[in-house]
């Protein structure tokens, strides 16, 4: 189990290319934050992922907010970014383990490049939706 700490490090190595390179940074600064709020979904790791336990993954979408939030040079738009950027990567980190190039998560007739779009797409949609559905209460609540 401890060895998805170590893939999540991996995986944000590799998603630098496609993240911004704020995002990067603020990842980089905050990387052991990041990965304490896994804690939340590691048992979603190692007993035979099902697709259950992509739904999961939302529960960090609050922490990561709150995280987002103390960026004070960061804008609304730019913290929404940056918590899908998160969603992406435990996302990926759960669909690779444990080796980095599983596919435990399987969309039908969809395979290779085209997969990881659609993926890429949905995760990142709903990452969106869940933070413009928490973010008034948590604001409410002073969460962030």
């Amino acid at each position: 189990m401890a060895d998805y700490v170590k893939q999540i490090k991996d995986l944000i190595e590799e998603a630098k290319e496609s993240m911004s390179s704020e995002d990067v940074t603020k990842v980089n600064e905050n990387i052991t934050n990041i990965v304490e709020m896994l804690d939340v979904v590691k048992d979603v790791f190692g007993d035979g992922i099902q697709l259950k336990d992509a739904s999961r993954i939302g529960e960090i979408v609050a922490p990561v907010m709150k995280l987002a939030a103390s960026f004070k040079d960061y804008k609304g738009e730019d913290k929404k970014r940056f918590v899908s950027e998160i969603v992406w990567l435990v996302y990926r980190a759960v669909d690779t383990y444990p080796d980095g190039n599983h596919n435990n998560i399987n969309v039908p007739f969809l395979f290779g490049g085209i997969e990881r779009k659609v993926e890429r797409g949905f995760v990142t949609f709903a990452a969106g939706m869940a933070v413009d559905a928490l973010y008034k209460r948590m604001k409410k609540d002073g969460e962030v």
